[in-house]
């Protein structure tokens, strides 16, 4: 059953492979292309080491609002993992995916996450993978995203 994190109100990781598996049968169907990305918080275990739930908590949250605030409406987002989200991009290549997910990572790390209590704001970058999914590669849902993890592995 589909479920959002608690946290960040995205659809959580079983929701989201649920939505990629439909995303992938219905671009299937219609022979269309689309890119999915995972994207993944540098450091956030350096930055919260003080282990305050609260910043890293703060920190996962305002991750997750700047990628709500920055794709189109029929893209989807989900959390991932503890400090991952994934995106699928319908309608976009491999190099839009990339540029979509590069110019999120920009806005975070234009702008510092505010910390809660007023202990000040967190510097956050972030990494991704990104993988396209187009009708002749027959690729299946779970060839996908490892192929976006493999990525998202090869940019640490």
């Amino acid at each position: 059953m589909s479920q959002l994190d608690p946290l960040t109100g995205l659809p959580d990781r079983e929701a989201f492979i649920e939505k990629l598996e439909l995303e992938v049968e219905r671009f299937r169907r219609y022979n269309r292309v689309f890119g999915l990305a995972i994207l993944a918080i540098d450091r956030l275990g350096e930055i919260t080491s003080s282990g305050d739930s609260n910043a890293r908590d703060a920190i996962i949250k305002g991750v997750a609002d700047v990628i709500k605030s920055n794709v189109r409406r029929n893209d989807i987002v989900g959390r991932y993992d503890d400090d991952k989200f994934a995106l699928i991009l319908p309608e976009q290549t491999r190099d839009d995916t990339a540029l979509a997910t590069k110019r999120i990572g920009d806005v975070i790390e234009a702008k510092p996450i505010e910390l809660p209590g007023g202990d000040g704001t967190a510097r956050v970058t972030l990494h991704y993978g990104v993988a396209t999914f187009q009708t002749e590669d027959a690729i299946e849902q779970a060839r996908l995203t490892t192929i976006a993890e493999d990525a998202l592995k090869s940019e640490l």
